[in-house]
């Protein structure tokens, strides 16, 4: 028998990763002091590890979620050209 063994993974998900502020700025496509911003602000959710604020992805999808603007869809963009250039007097 050897002498080390490999150990075997729990079942069931694995660990959860947690992002850094670089992580989620790269995410985000905006500057890191802009991720401590949102996070000092309490629009996005951190963990303090240590000296470090840490970020869960489900966090960073919820927060991508807050800033969803909505795209109207073309056939509403039509109905409103059509209103506007009506003649007045018909």
């Amino acid at each position: 028998m050897s002498k080390h063994r490999k150990r075997s993974r729990p079942e069931g998900p694995g660990p959860r990763r947690l992002l850094s502020v670089e992580d989620v700025a790269q995410v985000l496509g905006v500057r890191p002091e802009a991720v401590r911003i949102f996070a000092r602000e309490g629009r996005l959710e951190a963990f303090k590890v240590g000296r470090r604020l840490r970020f869960r992805a489900a966090s960073v999808d919820d927060f991508l979620e807050t800033c969803r603007l909505r795209v109207p869809r073309p056939s509403e963009t039509f109905a409103r050209r059509r209103r506007r250039q009506r003649p007045a007097g018909k």
